[in-house]
């Protein structure tokens, strides 16, 4: 089967998503299964152009006699309604009473998922698991609590969640009820999702999500019967049972340094074996920060992504699921690469110490950007500093007013004020 993460498409980058996206599908013409894992809107503005687009793609696909599966995420919400809800409504009614598509010998299957759904795919147990659209039909999932006869003994915390006065804290304890009732009903079991895991950091991930972001327990990932997959975050990674995805294109500046992907994934022929995956490389809109090392030429740039690339593959390393083969390595246009470089000195007028003039030429964008240390790490250089140090805590103070008006002249009124904001200074 075919993998592909968060899209998030526009009219600005549909043209690349959906060439990429028929350049993959074409080069597996026995892939007869396609999986979306969520996410076609984007964050800040629905496009319908763009995702028209998609939905003719979609129906290519269908033509094709492709067998779609399209995971609702979190972004994928019109009011109450999925994004693509007269579609899937249309789809529907193309159904028989037996949930088969009419004519099947002659074209493929779409199935637009908003709501949990268990099937078998080449002869594995999947559980979908979408992201909760409509909010009222989430609660309802519950049904009866009294009659459910899970063991919450398992996940004593699914109780506390779903009394708790908090929507998302609610939702959280509703999710992990859902997906801990399939878990002890169906063993070797594999889940696409797309929710976050509580309380847990992921290899090159910056952030930390909770209960109170809509959640599942981190301790699923350490039930050796299942095997998740969700995209969602958008840089991918793996973890224990976990792969994450990752998205198809960076939505912004804030996704520099990451690598994106589209996968195969084969089961694997034994119980216990890992699974088998392909990870092909995408160069949609790349985004590259480094620090300033010197007038940076084509040739140091290159190098420079690679060591980014390997960063990348390094996160997809801990997995004791799955083994995941790099099948290309694709240069990177630079006509499509925003180059961003952390300077001590902002100085446009005079940017060739900075980047080669042959290099301006062929990338896209190029922001100078200033080199500011992060205040934690000046807090720890000073408590790293003093430890040997016999003089008074005013000694001290001194000491890292002096060592930041001589590293940081030109920032030190700012420093200086968060300091004593944090009763340092």
């Amino acid at each position: 089967m075919l993998l592909i993460g968060d899209l998030h498409i526009t009219s600005r980058y549909k043209d690349k998503i959906l060439a990429e996206l028929q350049s993959f599908v074409e080069a597996y013409p026995d892939e007869k299964n396609i999986i979306f894992l969520g996410d076609y809107v984007y964050h800040f503005s629905y496009d319908r152009n763009a995702l028209m687009s998609l939905y003719h793609f979609f129906l290519e696909l269908f033509k094709a006699g492709k067998h779609v599966y399209i995971l609702a995420g979190n972004h994928d919400r019109l009011g109450n309604n999925f994004v693509f809800e007269e579609a899937k409504k249309a789809f529907e009614v193309m159904l028989n009473v037996k949930g088969e598509m009419i004519n099947t010998q002659h074209v493929g299957q779409i199935k637009f998922i908003t709501e949990p759904m268990l099937t078998e795919i080449e002869g594995e147990k999947i559980f979908f698991f979408p992201y909760f659209i409509d909010m009222e039909n989430a609660k309802l999932e519950m049904g009866n609590e009294k009659s459910r006869t899970v063991n919450r003994s398992t996940l004593p915390v699914i109780q506390t969640l779903i009394d708790s006065l908090n929507k998302n804290e609610k939702l959280s304890g509703i999710a992990n009820q859902i997906l801990l009732d399939m878990v002890e009903k169906e063993k070797n079991l594999t889940v696409i999702h797309h929710h976050y895991i509580n309380n847990t950091k992921f290899p090159g991930q910056k952030s930390i999500f909770h209960y109170k972001d809509v959640a599942l327990d981190e301790a699923f990932l350490d039930m050796p019967d299942i095997k998740m997959i969700s995209g969602h975050l958008h840089q991918a990674f793996a973890h224990k049972n976990y792969l994450c995805t990752g998205s198809v294109r960076s939505t912004s500046s804030l996704e520099t340094n990451q690598m994106k992907y589209l996968r195969t994934y084969s089961n694997p022929a034994k119980a216990g074996q890992a699974a088998q995956m392909e990870a092909h490389e995408l160069n949609i809109n790349p985004y590259i920060t480094l620090e300033e090392t010197g007038v940076i030429d084509e040739s140091v740039l290159l190098n420079q992504i690679e060591n980014v690339r390997e960063a990348n593959r390094k996160n997809l390393s801990d997995s004791t699921t799955r083994k995941i083969k790099f099948m290309n390595k694709k240069n990177i246009n630079l006509n499509s690469l925003y180059l961003s470089l952390k300077v001590d000195n902002i100085d446009y007028e005079h940017i060739e110490k900075f980047v080669d003039e042959d290099l301006r030429m062929k990338i896209k964008d190029i922001k100078l950007k200033k080199n500011i240390q992060d205040i934690e790490d000046i807090r720890e250089n000073f408590e790293t500093s003093g430890k040997n140090l016999s003089e008074s805590f005013a000694d001290r103070k001194q000491i890292l007013k002096e060592y930041l008006q001589s590293k940081y002249p030109n920032d030190f009124q700012k420093y200086e004020e968060t300091l004593h904001e944090m009763k340092l200074l």
